[in-house]
């Protein structure tokens, strides 16, 4: 495996971009902490933080893009080294399209290279020079100089921003099927589509409109998970459900299968029947370019939550609530119909920060035992409309994440549903400054086992 991506959360995207492009007399350079993790066809590195290089540590270049002091790679390499992550040296090049590595950035980087690794032997480290709209980079894997057959830059924002080592082949949008959706993502959003991977957790009231609306999107490749099978009482809320799945008593994955495969726009759709956080259902997850959350439980979307944070996956949740009691209140009597759509971007604010997620909700479900107490409830009440709705948000979202159709802040959202007055309202939420989720989990990738603390403290180096 010879592929590797670089993700940058949405908080430190922007002062990325603007630490390679301060103006000074030299070219700017940027130093990011990276943790990293492994996925199926690819490594991925994991952006924690940007230092950018101040004024006083540039020396003359002598005709070289750019040179800082030894003290100030020291400084950063023993942050590194207390917080267990790897180095990447970033700078930006104004020309060339696809960019590359001059001879002097591979001459550079490869001795830059050799010394964080010797330094952090167990971490990866790189140098990476940004293009308008590609990227390239060299890099050291477990101390070995690799130079990626591919390598795409992930800038998360108001959409994800691809910055690919090669300028990518846009595909199908000759299609006359999609010729009327091209009109507003363009063909290189259409693309971007058909080269995209969604996972959908939970595939019946919520997730089987997701998956509809997805397959005639065009988007490439769906990972349905669901470890449910499909009842009578599913059949007025489930897209494709039919009375003779009942009576065979198929998995819900199947059914969406079927749905799927009769759209017949080329979609490849892979089920999974797992229930979360199954090794299998997590994996999956795993592999998404957004995530979709259908689920009707505080447990799993606190998994999603954590999945998407340590993967910097953007992470689309809906959620539905009707009492079906009707109320006295100032305004006459009616009943509570309300909903969620959270397009949550990593580096911005998280469920725990808009206290969604607490931790008495989870005991709730447990009865405040652990959580192999737990049990899914049912019961709730439930109108396909009323998902729809719901569902055909979040598939506008994931349709701004990957094509970025519209102009949108690089934060996360909130919008809420009035289902009384048919009205989908975007509410003010906020990052937690001191949120111990987003601290914890952003960014986290693979888990990684290190030796005990020496006594005498932290291993650093002197210059």
């Amino acid at each position: 495996m010879n592929n590797l991506e670089l993700r940058v959360p949405a908080h430190l995207t922007q002062r990325l971009l603007e630490a390679v492009r301060s103006p000074g007399p030299y070219e700017s350079v940027a130093f990011g902490l990276v943790s990293s993790a492994t996925l199926r066809d690819r490594t991925v590195l994991l952006l924690t933080d940007v230092i950018q290089t101040p004024p006083e540590a540039y020396l003359d270049p002598g005709g070289h893009g750019a040179r800082w002091s030894g003290r100030f790679t020291l400084a950063v390499l023993n942050r590194a080294l207390a917080e267990g992550r790897g180095v990447v040296i970033f700078h930006e090049h104004g020309f060339g399209n696809p960019v590359r590595l001059s001879p002097d950035d591979e001459a550079s980087g490869a001795e830059q290279l050799e010394l964080f690794a010797r330094v952090q032997p167990n971490a990866p480290h790189g140098s990476v020079v940004v293009g308008g709209s590609t990227a390239a980079g060299l890099f050291s894997l477990n101390s070995r100089l690799v130079r990626p057959s591919t390598f795409t830059l992930r800038l998360l924002g108001g959409s994800i921003d691809l910055r690919p080592s090669q300028r990518s082949v846009v595909t199908n949008v000759d299609e006359q099927a999609f010729v009327r959706q091209v009109l507003l993502v363009g063909g290189s959003g259409q693309g971007r589509l058909r080269s995209s991977t969604v996972a959908v957790i939970g595939l019946c009231g919520g997730g089987s409109h997701v998956i509809q609306q997805l397959a005639h999107l065009g988007v490439g490749r769906i990972l349905g998970i669901d470890h449910d099978i499909g009842d009578e009482t599913n059949r007025s809320r489930m897209i494709g459900l039919t009375a003779e799945d009942v009576q065979r008593r198929r998995l819900k994955v199947d059914v969406i299968a079927d749905l799927v495969d009769r759209i017949g726009l080329g979609t490849e759709y892979v089920p999974i029947n797992a229930k979360l956080p199954s090794p299998e259902a997590v994996a999956a997850v795993r592999e998404a370019d957004v995530i979709v959350g259908c689920v009707d439980n505080y447990h799993a979307r606190a998994d999603l939550q954590s999945l998407a944070w340590r993967m910097l996956i953007p992470y689309v949740d809906i959620g539905l609530v009707i009492d079906p009691k009707i109320r006295e209140h100032s305004g006459g009597r009616d009943r509570w119909l309300a909903g969620n759509v959270y397009t949550l971007l990593p580096g911005s604010t998280c469920l725990w920060c808009t206290d969604f997620l607490t931790q008495i909700r989870l005991d709730a479900e447990t009865g405040g035992r652990e959580r192999s107490y737990f049990r899914e409830g049912g019961g709730a009440a439930q109108v396909v409309s009323l998902n729809g709705v719901l569902a055909s948000q979040a598939v506008n979202e994931v349709l701004q994440l990957l094509t970025g159709f519209a102009e949108r802040s690089p934060e996360s959202q909130l919008l809420k549903l009035n289902g009384i007055q048919g009205t989908l309202e975007k509410w003010k939420i906020e990052r937690r400054d001191r949120c111990e989720h987003c601290q914890h989990d952003l960014a986290a990738g693979d888990v990684q086992w290190t030796a005990p603390a020496s006594p005498r403290g932290t291993k650093s180096i002197s210059p």
